[in-house]
């Protein structure tokens, strides 16, 4: 299983290969996305971290396993909000990444169902987008 993400420096105009800069250790990396201060985050086996970019550094938890049940998708918004898609419930979580805690849940949890169409729930969500503008 892979325990790393690597950092390459993408190619100068003009040129084809990127080079390769050096493996940042992260238990069971997943999707990535940056805060707007600029932190790196990450889905780490099950929870989201900070990605340590220094020397001596070590991932921190902003949200912990116990609050997703089987994550996937990770954006995060111009106010710095995290927004998460959990296959579990089939929903997309918010969460404020200074204390971990919930701010509100989009979709109907359960996913889909038979009966009429309703907007509210989501099939599978795997990934989230959000518009970094205010």
């Amino acid at each position: 299983m892979n325990q790393r993400i690597d950092e390459f420096q993408l190619p100068a105009a003009g040129e084809k290969q990127a080079t390769f800069l050096r493996h940042l250790p992260l238990k069971h990396p997943g999707n990535l996305a940056f805060t707007p201060d600029g932190t790196l985050l990450a889905l780490s086996d099950g929870q989201v971290v900070t990605v340590p970019l220094k020397e001596g550094e070590a991932a921190k938890v902003l949200v912990s396993r116990d609050k997703l049940e089987k994550p996937a998708g990770l954006a995060v918004d111009a106010d710095g909000l995290l927004y998460l898609t959990d296959c579990g419930p089939q929903v997309v979580k918010v969460f404020d990444p200074a204390t971990g805690a919930p701010k509100r849940t989009i979709g109907t949890p359960g996913g889909a169902v038979l009966g009429p169409w309703d907007p509210a729930r989501f099939d599978n969500p795997v990934a989230v987008a959000v518009d970094g503008c205010r």
